[in-house]
């Protein structure tokens, strides 16, 4: 697929990393970048630059919630979870179903519609680190 042709969608992508991987993306010849969050942690501020743009869509959804998305994805990059312990012990259940439950979303739209997932956890809520 050429890269002018590409629909990505970025899970969590009102947040810090996401925000900054939308506005690459759209720098470059990137045809559309879907953008969903809750904006629980992430927020409008961050991508309102882009709001006017017609190659970027913004969906307000929580990913752990069933969702759909019309158009042909090529990439899927889950940024979607809490990142700093201050924000995941607010509601540690939340953050867990979200990497859980949403990760597993967003693993069978890849599989139905994506070529490439990039799956980006925070393992520190798992006290693993």
């Amino acid at each position: 697929m050429k890269q002018q042709n590409k629909s990505i969608l970025i899970a969590g992508g009102a947040g810090f990393i996401g925000r900054h991987l939308c506005a690459k993306l759209l720098q470059g010849n990137v045809h559309k970048v879907i953008c969903i969050d809750n904006l629980s942690t992430g927020s409008i501020e961050n991508i309102k630059e882009f709001l006017n743009n017609p190659r970027f869509v913004f969906l307000e959804h929580d990913i752990t919630i069933r969702f759909d998305i019309e158009d042909d994805i090529s990439e899927i990059y889950n940024f979607a979870c809490p990142a700093s312990p201050i924000q995941y012990q607010k509601d540690p259940i939340h953050t867990f179903v979200t990497s859980v439950i949403g990760s597993l979303r967003l693993l069978k739209m890849a599989r139905k519609k994506a070529q490439e997932l990039c799956l980006h956890l925070q393992v520190r809520y798992m006290g693993i680190l």
